[in-house]
C-alpha cells in the first residue's frame, strides 16, 4: 500500500516525511519514494561517513533519484540518539558540514540550546 492512497480531509498539502539513516542512504531514499514519502530527512550523523566528498556525492545521488525535497540534520553531540563512538565533531566542524552542504538540500535543522547558540 502506497501512503499517498490515504485519503484524509485536509485543507493543506500533506507532507510525508522519511528519515534516512546511514546504511544505505541511496537504497532507503529511493524506497521511502516508491512507498509515498515526498520529504526525506537525512540523518547526517548516522552516515557512514562525514567527509564532505561522500556526503556530496551521496546527497546528489538521493536528489537525481528521487527528486524529493531534503532536510539535513547532524545532531549535536549531546542530543541523545547521537552516536559518539561513531563521529567526534567539534561544533565547528559540524556546522562547517551543514553550511558546505546547505546547498544541495532545501533545509538543515540545527539544534540550538538555551542560550540560542547552534
Amino acid at each position: 500500500m502506497n501512503i499517498r492512497d490515504i485519503k484524509l480531509p485536509l485543507r493543506r498539502p500533506l507532507f510525508i516525511a522519511a528519515v534516512i539513516l546511514g546504511k544505505a542512504p541511496v537504497v532507503d531514499a529511493v524506497c521511502a519514494k516508491k512507498h509515498g514519502a515526498n520529504l526525506l530527512e537525512l540523518r547526517l550523523d548516522q552516515f557512514k561517513s562525514l567527509k564532505l566528498d561522500y556526503l556530496t556525492r551521496t546527497i546528489t545521488e538521493i536528489k537525481r533519484k528521487t527528486h524529493l525535497s531534503l532536510i539535513a540534520t547532524l545532531r549535536h553531540r549531546s542530543e541523545e540518539k547521537f552516536l559518539p563512538r561513531r563521529h567526534q565533531l567539534s561544533e565547528d566542524t559540524r556546522l562547517k558540514i551543514l553550511s558546505e552542504i546547505l546547498p544541495l538540500v532545501e533545509m538543515a535543522a540545527v539544534q540550538v540550546d538555551d542560550d540560542g547558540r547552534a
